[in-house]
């Protein structure tokens, strides 16, 4: 029922109320009367329902829009968040490469530096070092397998009377080692011989005792070798030249 049929609707019953009545015409007219009243609290309420669904659908509406901008801002907001992390990411990697690259420039720089220090010090040790003594001179000639150099100066060192005891013992040792090596065997066996007779007591005689065995082996003196090797092996019974005089004398008694 529209609100024209509802005006209609009302006035006819205003209008029966107005014609002549009985009692029974006055209940029906308050009836009808009452009932219209009803009628117009009813449409006036459905009227104020229908403006609050109203209402209630455009505040929906809006609340939709809103969220619906919230969701195209969150969006937004994210997509700037994430633009600036990634500038602040690329910012920071090319930081971290120039650190890398200045890290090698000055690992280059200091091993440049070190090799220069390096040289430096080994020709300031060139400058600063005094010369070697004669005899400190000859020992290294003979650990450097310089024998002819070697033997010129122990030749000296052995005509100077201040070399004494185990200095001696040594000049003597290492000239029997470089006869041996050049196979002068008798000059090999006098410089053993003489080591050991003259300082008896010297450790070097474990190995001049081995190697005055083996020149009595080239001399083809296998009396002489057998007991030196003895001799050894009694005199310096802990030492490796003693292990191999040992090892010697057993392929000899086969």
């Amino acid at each position: 029922m529209n609100k024209f049929q509802q005006k209609s609707f009302i006035f006819l019953i205003f209008a029966l109320i107005n014609g002549c009545a009985t009692k029974e015409e006055i209940k029906r007219r308050e009836l009808l009367k009452k009932l219209a009243i009803e009628m117009q609290s009813g449409q006036t309420n459905n009227s104020n329902t229908f403006v609050k669904i109203q209402t209630l659908e455009e505040r929906i509406n809006l609340l939709n829009g809103n969220i619906e901008e919230l969701k195209h801002n969150s969006g937004q907001s994210l997509i700037k968040s994430s633009n600036t992390l990634e500038q602040r990411i690329n910012l920071l990697t090319t930081e971290v490469e120039e650190i890398k690259n200045n890290m090698e420039l000055q690992k280059t720089e200091v091993m440049n530096q070190q090799k220069y220090l390096q040289k430096v010090l080994a020709s300031l040790k060139k400058i600063s070092a005094p010369p070697l003594a004669p005899y400190d001179t000859a020992m290294k000639n003979y650990k450097a397998g310089k024998y002819s150099k070697a033997k010129q100066g122990l030749l000296e060192l052995l005509d100077d009377k201040q070399f004494k005891g185990k200095k001696r013992a040594r000049i003597i040792h290492n000239l029997g080692m470089i006869s041996f090596i050049k196979k002068k065997y008798p000059d090999a066996l006098t410089y053993f011989s003489n080591l050991y007779t003259k300082y008896p007591k010297v450790s070097y005689n474990a190995n001049g005792l081995l190697y005055l065995s083996k020149t009595f082996k080239k001399l083809k003196k296998t009396a002489e070798e057998e007991h030196t090797l003895n001799e050894l092996i009694s005199k310096f019974p802990k030492s490796n030249s003693a292990k191999k005089a040992k090892k010697i004398l057993k392929k000899m008694k086969k």
